[in-house]
């Protein structure tokens, strides 16, 4: 055996098959009706149902709800990835919050002698505490530019994936690097 169908276009794409269906061959077999209202929606269910049954007796009218419940329901395929993707964010940033803590924490404890001579020499409390969180401040804006640098490079990357935003997008960068 030389080799089967199978195996001869193995680089090639799959392309899945697809009919044309034209709307007037076949047109959906249920409607819809839409309503906006300053009322309370569940007040004007029989109402609606009425009204609708007085036109076509035999016209069921079923699965009634508000858009909000709508909206609920498609997005509950991805309500729990996205908690999941928030918690994960979260705890992302108390240990990030929890690291320059004890960096800050640390660099005072092995200052200890130095802040003792500043203030022995005139510095007072906030003195010492506007160098500490200068430096501090310091630490944090390296990190952001790191990250920055990091995130346009990945993004460079990455900008065949990505749909809607520009790799670059100042928005988009805004949000994930605070």
């Amino acid at each position: 055996v030389v080799g089967t169908i199978k195996n001869i276009n193995l680089t090639d794409e799959v392309t899945k098959e697809s009919y044309y269906f034209s709307y007037r061959q076949q047109a959906p077999s249920e409607g819809f009706l839409v309503l906006k209202t300053q009322l309370p929606p569940d007040s004007l269910v029989g109402a609606v149902r009425d009204a609708v049954l007085r036109v076509d007796p035999l016209q069921p009218v079923h699965n009634i709800k508000t858009l909000d419940q709508r909206i609920a329901i498609s997005m509950e395929g991805r309500r729990a990835p996205m908690v999941l993707i928030l918690i994960f964010a979260l705890v992302a940033l108390v240990l990030s919050i929890i690291g320059i803590y004890g960096v800050l924490s640390h660099m005072v404890q092995q200052r200890t002698s130095e802040i003792g001579v500043r203030m022995a020499i005139g510095a007072n409390a906030a003195d010492v505490q506007r160098l500490v969180l200068g430096q501090g401040a310091r630490i944090v804006g390296y990190g952001l530019g790191l990250g920055i640098i990091g995130a346009l490079t990945l993004s460079w990357f990455m900008q065949s994936q990505l749909f809607g935003v520009s790799s670059a997008d100042p928005l988009t960068l805004m949000v994930v690097t605070t």
